[in-house]
């Protein structure tokens, strides 16, 4: 299970070769792939540290949500789930163009309403192939249902979390239509509580952040 310590042997090796092989290979083939201004810039990552991050696809395009500033089109609630074994080969897929180590969002509408077993498979498989997932989601399933969270924790090795909150946001349960950022720092304050809870009754890691649409792209909501 993710988590527990590493042995020494692991670590030796971590220490000879923090690098390995087919990262090396891969990092080669994406610094290949850029035009050479690029490769100039100075602060250029792509390709010397970093083969990018990938996202998933059609995993679940259904939002319980409709947020002002949502990038799905009104057809996404119609949309089924793509069949557990697609999400897996596309997670695959991502695994050889980014290789070991990197990082992939499960992502698409609100992934938190594919059944729990489902996503939790997913989870599951993207650590056992050697990525990282993040879930990105608005959080709301894991206010209303205690110990979701810990339960993709400890049975998927979720590590990492990005929750979205912004005055954009409609459905938010106590938060239908908030008019004012501030106004959201207690729903945030609820989240970093539930993580902060999560940790501790798991003894697992968890890194989270959070999102949010830019006040410049969305109107004042009116009173």
């Amino acid at each position: 299970m993710y988590g527990q310590p590493l042995s020494l042997k692991s670590l030796w090796r971590i220490v000879r070769h923090p690098v390995d092989a087919e990262k090396l290979a891969i990092l080669d083939a994406r610094w290949r792939e850029i035009p050479q201004v690029l490769r100039d810039y100075p602060m250029q990552g792509f390709g010397r540290q970093s083969t990018g991050c990938g996202a998933t696809i059609g995993i679940n395009p259904r939002c319980d949500f409709s947020c002002t500033g949502c990038y799905l089109g009104k057809e996404a609630n119609q949309i089924p789930n793509m069949p557990l074994a697609g999400v897996l080969a596309q997670l695959d897929a991502l695994r050889a163009h980014l290789g070991p180590k990197a990082n992939v969002q499960i992502t698409d509408g609100e992934v938190t309403l594919r059944p729990v077993e489902e996503l939790t498979a997913i989870l599951r498989y993207a650590r056992q192939i050697g990525v990282i997932p993040m879930v990105m989601t608005h959080g709301d399933r894991f206010r209303l249902e205690p110990g979701l969270l810990e339960t993709l924790m400890v049975k998927g090795g979720l590590t990492e979390i990005s929750i979205h909150i912004d005055i954009t946001m409609r459905g938010r349960d106590g938060y239908p239509v908030p008019k004012s950022e501030l106004e959201l720092m207690p729903l945030r304050d609820d989240f970093a509580a539930l993580i902060r809870t999560a940790r501790k009754r798991t003894g697992l890691p968890l890194r989270a952040a959070t999102t949010m649409t830019p006040a410049g792209i969305e109107p004042a909501v009116q009173a």
